[in-house]
């Protein structure tokens, strides 16, 4: 087994660390290096996986860092870098000027409008040169990555995010399935704000929200605005996502675009219907009856996925099980290793 080294700039929750610790946790220690920041909650365990752990500041690029960790690279004789996300991916193809295979999963491609974002696509499409291989989490994402000139084919792959099958209890029988989740980053591109106007039209159903993040506060002020305290309930952070879900009916997401995320696959494999919003990512994941574009369909789909729960239950265990198992993903990536 060649010597590799997963590098990421984040250890805090979130489907990028999650990724990371999934791969680290199926590689030999031996084998295996890490790169990261060593905060809360993956941090140290990406200290217990690794021969060997080297620390990284949290979403920031310095220039110390990237000297010490490219004395790091030779002095233990790495042969693959493979980062994750855009940050970590500037250290790993820096580092390939070097002699070390780069590989790279960018874990979300968002075409945006502006400055910033033509600045942060040129600078991408420019560190494609340095990169041996790029790996997408779906086929909509290499999509958005083509369009903007972030995917040339000779080195482009898709290895599809996989989650392991939980052991489900029977449920009771509940016709009224009124208990709506999300497990989120609350950040604008989640795009909760319309989750929760959305409560607020149908105030008979209860939305869960577990996460947080820099919309916090602004959330909670809408809720109260609304008058629907008694409709929404955030949870926070939650160390187990199964537990969660075990407590909601539908899952729900009105994010603006993702690469493939692990709530959703969580939410199927414990056999969980979705309404999504009809974006890259989930557009991958689950058929059209579980999609939305407007708030009528919203509405509509809601009602629909009550009558028809049983099936898209059955249809959403069965679509993990079979295309996006983490056995499958992780002897895909470690294909691309050898």
């Amino acid at each position: 087994m060649k010597k590799v080294l997963l590098i990421t700039l984040r250890s805090d929750h979130g489907g990028g660390p999650k990724h990371v610790l999934d791969i680290a946790s199926r590689l030999p220690t031996k084998s295996l290096f890490i790169a990261s920041p060593v905060s809360a909650p993956y941090g140290e365990k990406f200290r217990s996986r690794s021969s060997e752990h080297f620390s990284l500041p949290h979403r920031k690029f310095s220039i110390l860092s990237f000297i010490r960790l490219l004395y790091f690279v030779r002095s233990n004789n790495i042969d693959i870098v493979h980062s994750h996300g855009r940050g970590a991916g500037l250290y790993s193809r820096l580092l390939s000027l070097f002699s070390v295979e780069c590989i790279h999963t960018y874990h979300g491609i968002h075409i945006k409008d502006g400055i910033f974002s033509k600045i942060s696509n040129f600078i991408d499409k420019s560190l494609t040169k340095l990169t041996h291989k790029l790996i997408f989490v779906s086929d909509s994402e290499k999509s958005n990555a083509q369009k903007i000139g972030l995917a040339p084919e000779n080195i482009s792959f898709v290895v599809e995010n996989g989650v392991s099958l939980p052991q489900l209890e029977n449920e009771e029988s509940n016709c009224e399935r009124k208990v709506l989740g999300t497990l989120t980053r609350l950040e604008e591109h989640k795009n909760n704000e319309y989750l929760i106007r959305r409560i607020h039209e149908n105030n008979q159903y209860h939305l869960k929200v577990a996460g947080d993040g820099p919309q916090h506060r602004k959330l909670l002020a809408l809720v109260e605005e609304l008058g629907i305290e008694s409709n929404v309930e955030f949870l926070g952070n939650v160390e187990d996502p199964y537990l969660f879900l075990k407590d909601i009916d539908i899952y729900v997401s009105s994010s603006k675009g993702e690469g493939m995320p692990y709530a959703v696959l969580e939410a199927m494999a414990c056999k969980k219907p979705c309404l999504l919003s009809r974006v890259s990512g989930h557009v991958d994941l689950v058929d059209s009856e579980q999609l939305f574009e407007s708030n009528e369909e919203f509405n509509s789909k809601l009602e629909n996925i009550k009558i028809n729960y049983s099936k898209i239950q059955n249809l959403n265990r069965e679509k993990v099980e079979n295309h996006f198992n983490i056995e499958k993903q992780i002897a895909k990536i470690i294909h691309l290793y050898q």
